[in-house]
């Protein structure tokens, strides 16, 4: 049987990685969960999935139980409304 379901609301904090906001992002999940690779130009967190890279115009996310992954710009206006 095909049962509906609507994702619950869930409140999380987030920071848009522009590409030049650096170390808003360390400030946001800790320069512990960073790798920076100047050279390349890629930035990686840690997430419980394990590194992840965050891409320009990604928004990196912390979840409800204080867990960080990075989402595309675009999905994550589609899923989540700013509050302020």
């Amino acid at each position: 049987m095909v049962k509906w379901a609507v994702k619950k609301p869930i409140k999380v904090a987030s920071v848009k990685y522009t590409g030049d906001n650096l170390n808003e992002i360390i400030d946001f999940v800790g320069a512990e969960n960073v790798d920076w690779y100047p050279s390349a130009e890629a930035l990686y967190i840690n997430t419980l999935e394990g590194k992840m890279i965050v891409l320009p115009d990604s928004v990196v996310i912390k979840g409800p139980k204080g867990e960080f992954y990075p989402c595309r710009g675009d999905i994550f206006n589609d899923t989540y409304n700013i509050l302020n």
